[in-house]
């Protein structure tokens, strides 16, 4: 499924200067091949130009990938990776007919390097040797190119497959990680424990969170003064702490901001078990039935309450604060569900909808064109982690 969902980002000096005319020159044009082209895994539509392999940056966005253009249209600025992999659904799609292949004087940039900017048909176009050069890059330790990227041929399969150095948000699905948060300083993870936050994922980073409070994750991003400049853009070994010394699980790359986009951190974990042992130290002991649902209820003003054999769901409310949702399982354990103690203004309602779901309605929420309504949740309570 194609989506034309470009990034529309503003690059400042676009509003405040007129560009010249490029003139592109005439480099090339595609054949016919049989060598099949994939991209993170993913076929995609190849073009063949004399031994080189061209991809439309359009395409890119159904394979991870976010592109961001100049609101009066001068074109593509960057392609970069959204630390995700290709969608699902994803369709190779047809092919554009054989024609000549342009280069356009103002390069495009792929994770903030720039890089050839090829014309097929005025589509934008990269080509992947290109940016999977690994030999004599600053991440060639990695076996990635200076574009944080790597291409490898399969002779024998007529096969070209590019490679990107993406986060591994998915890395920790089977890792022990409720009741915990996280901050991330320079090439560290730090864990922190939070008894209210049920489900922590690593994300990439969106580059606008603050500087991390220590004691409490915040789920930020950030650099110290002291951290070099020149690491940015170039993988540097992750390690992780719970206070207790530093220790190598992985790899971790950071793109600064741009005048277009925020700043992108991407996260590869590799020791994982190392990862969950760190995170199963810092964690507090899970409360008992009677201890959880005392703790709650005494700490905070109690506004409604369902159970059945199994579970407790209690509505409660933060003082000067908004309404959150609890799940008691009564045989030990507790998680929080749906959050809005920073809403003062909301409201929350719960009810079984059969054995073990549970309706949550929060409002108001505001739904697409303006509209305001209420906003429906369904939660299988005997299938949620309370260890």
């Amino acid at each position: 499924m194609r989506r034309r969902l470009l990034g529309s980002c503003v690059l400042g000096f676009c509003l405040l200067f007129s560009f010249p005319v490029w003139a592109n020159q005439v480099v090339g044009r595609t054949y016919e091949t049989d060598i099949q082209t994939f991209v993170n895994g993913a076929p995609i539509a190849g073009y063949n130009m004399g031994g080189k392999t061209l991809v439309l940056a359009e395409d890119l966005l159904d394979y991870g990938f976010s592109c961001w253009i100049s609101v009066k249209g001068e074109g593509i600025l960057e392609i970069a990776s959204t630390g995700y992999g290709p969608s699902q659904d994803v369709e190779q799609g047809a092919k554009l007919p054989l024609g000549p292949v342009e280069v356009a004087d103002d390069p495009i940039s792929f994770h903030g390097v720039p890089v050839t900017k090829y014309l097929l048909q005025g589509q934008t176009a990269v080509c992947l040797e290109e940016l999977g050069e690994v030999a004599g890059s600053k991440n060639e330790a990695y076996g990635y190119s200076d574009y944080l990227a790597k291409t490898t041929w399969d002779g024998a399969k007529r096969t070209l497959s590019f490679d990107t150095f993406l986060s591994q948000t998915e890395v920790l699905q089977g890792v022990e990680a409720t009741r915990l948060d996280y901050t991330f300083l320079d090439d560290t993870l730090y864990f922190w424990p939070n008894d209210l936050r049920y489900r922590m994922a690593l994300l990439p980073s969106d580059g606008s969170a603050p500087q991390p409070s220590q004691g409490e994750g915040t789920q930020s991003y950030a650099f110290s003064a002291a951290y070099p400049k020149e690491n940015q853009g170039t993988i540097q070994p992750l390690y992780v702490s719970t206070g207790e010394g530093k220790e190598v699980v992985g790899q971790t790359v950071t793109l600064p901001a741009t005048p277009w986009r925020s700043a992108l951190t991407y996260l590869s974990i590799v020791e994982t078990e190392s990862v969950a042992a760190q995170m199963q130290k810092v964690r507090t002991p899970q409360k008992s039935y009677a201890e959880a649902y005392d703790f709650f209820t005494k700490t905070y003003q109690l506004e409604s309450q369902i159970e059945n054999e199994t579970h407790t769901v209690c509505v409660l409310r933060e003082e000067n604060g908004g309404p959150f949702v609890v799940v008691f399982a009564k045989d030990g354990g507790y998680v929080v569900l749906e959050d809005q103690r920073d809403n003062r203004e909301k409201t929350i309602t719960v009810a079984w909808n059969g054995e073990n779901a549970v309706d949550i309605k929060l409002y108001p929420f505001a739904a697409p064109h303006g509209i305001t309504t209420t906003m429906v949740t369904n939660w299988n309570v005997a299938a949620l982690n309370f260890r």
